[in-house]
């Protein structure tokens, strides 16, 4: 059906496409993008509310590997 793929190893393989599709969106083009980018991530975290310990890793990891993504992703010559 498809392909499953870790974002940042998808960012490697097709960086300058992605990188010229989004110079080429409007502003709400844009906008509507990070919306829905924004819903995705917010729907796919399952948090664990009763061991708060393991919820307080969780969260630590993902704000690890988020910043790991932005430092690897640069779209500042677009805007």
């Amino acid at each position: 059906v498809g392909q499953w793929w870790k974002l940042t190893a998808f960012i490697a393989e097709h960086g300058e496409e992605l990188t010229t599709a989004y110079c080429h969106l409007s502003v709400s083009e844009k906008e509507k993008l990070c919306h829905k980018v924004y819903n995705l991530c917010k729907n796919h975290v399952k948090i664990v509310h009763s061991n708060l310990k393991a919820l307080q890793k969780q969260v630590n990891a993902m704000f690890n590997n988020m910043e790991k993504e932005v430092h690897t992703t640069s779209f500042s010559g677009c805007i």
